[in-house]
């Protein structure tokens, strides 16, 4: 599903793109999470707006 998304991005010519700030996803990034829709910065960022604003504190 993930992975379809990419392909429509690469049809409409947005792939590689952030969805939020616009600018260049990262290569490295791409090829680590072809399905990814956010640079890292803006990726973190929602990921804290989506949990409230906390991070997830780790267990062992």
């Amino acid at each position: 599903m993930l992975i379809d998304a990419a392909l429509r991005r690469m049809d409409t010519g947005v792939f590689g793109t952030c969805v939020d700030c616009g600018y260049d996803i990262p290569i490295e990034r791409l090829e680590a999470l072809p399905f990814a829709i956010r640079c890292e910065e803006d990726a973190t960022r929602h990921e804290l707006e989506v949990r409230g604003g906390h991070q997830a504190t780790p267990t062992l």
